[in-house]
């Protein structure tokens, strides 16, 4: 099971050193979530990404956080999608896909579809998508809650 930890401020100011490290020590206490590989995406004015990944399958492919080849979002994502490869055929006449993972399918999906991509989605999964055109943060979790999502809102 993947773990992963998002960071995002809505005044766009520097993330400070002192919460820079908080953000990792609260990582590396996640590490027991995934060994296959760990990655972090920082985005000094906004926000911070990062993941521990435990892959079963496409264990070449799927680093995370993972941004479209147009750099307009970023996911992190921990759980599965049952239909991934359908929702991706249909999804690659408009999307360049640089991956086979169910990961790069979701982003896709929110890229493509919108707010509607969620009714989209069948199969057991948690993630957070970072939208760098705008700065929204979409949150979801699978309908029957399988995959954790924690959140909170806090004012630093």
């Amino acid at each position: 099971m993947c773990g992963f930890l998002g960071a995002f401020q809505a005044n766009r100011r520097s993330w400070s050193p002192d919460e820079l490290e908080r953000f990792r020590a609260a990582f590396t206490r996640l590490a027991h979530r995934g060994n296959t590989s760990q990655g972090e995406l920082l985005q000094p004015s906004h926000a911070a990404l990062f993941h521990h990944r435990l892959a079963f399958r496409d264990l070449s492919e799927g680093k995370q956080p993972l941004t479209d080849f147009r750099n307009r979002a970023s996911i992190i994502f921990n759980g599965e999608l049952y239909d991934f490869r359908a929702l991706r055929s249909e999804l690659a006449q408009k999307f360049e896909f640089r991956t086979r993972s169910d990961t790069e399918v979701i982003l896709a999906a929110y890229l493509e579809l919108g707010e509607k991509f969620l009714e989209r989605l069948d199969g057991e999964y948690a993630f957070v998508i970072h939208d760098h055109r705008d700065g929204r943060v979409v949150a979801a979790r699978d309908p029957f809650g399988v995959k954790p999502l924690f959140w909170a809102n806090h004012s630093i």
